[in-house]
């Protein structure tokens, strides 16, 4: 069982946004088709499609069963979408550029400036984070949605019911973390 939800989760936070890149690639220069490319250009297209599903259904006060199904509907359609335009469109293009072996001189300097930037930021995550609520409350809203099958109608610090926060309606990403938790079993926290 735990098996299965390990790879329901994989396939829509992992699988989906590479499938739906890998068929946004396959109208791009030949030269960018990499899987970096495929998964960034994925997520932003998965990002951006749970955005225009969910606010409407969120302002209409839908439940969040109904969110789930037309997004896992989407989602499987997203990536036999994607699979199917990267296999027929590579039929006539080469699929992925050669990559040279060695590393010229300006990508060593890239990958130093990169490590540099990764070493500062884990250095200010570690010693400099600062927690408030908002850490709390995006963690609950994922919880208490999968749990209420409602979408910001509990409050998630008391438990208690509430109107509609149009606020936090329009930012629907905690419910996009509530959507893996419940079509896949794994608990949103």
């Amino acid at each position: 069982m735990l098996l299965i939800q390990i790879l329901l989760l994989l396939f829509f936070a992992v699988g989906v946004p590479v499938a739906m890149g890998a068929g946004a690639s396959s109208f791009v220069d030949t030269h960018r088709k990499n899987i970096w490319f495929m998964c960034t250009a994925g997520c932003i297209l998965l990002f951006a499609a749970f955005q225009v599903i969910a606010v409407p259904l969120i302002l209409a006060r839908c439940s969040f069963t109904l969110l789930v199904w037309i997004f896992a509907v989407f989602c499987v359609a997203g990536f036999a979408g994607g699979i199917f335009l990267w296999y027929f469109r590579n039929k006539k293009y080469p699929v992925l550029s050669a990559v040279p072996s060695k590393m010229r001189k300006n990508e060593k300097i890239l990958w130093i400036v990169f490590l540099l930037i990764l070493a500062i930021q884990l250095f200010l995550a570690a010693f400099l984070a600062f927690a408030d609520g908002d850490d709390a409350y995006f963690v609950a809203v994922s919880t208490i949605t999968d749990a209420s099958d409602t979408m910001y109608l509990v409050l998630p610090y008391t438990g208690g019911s509430t109107g509609l926060d149009v606020r936090h309606g329009l930012a629907p990403f905690p419910l996009l973390v509530a959507f893996l938790a419940s079509i896949s079993g794994v608990h949103s926290a």
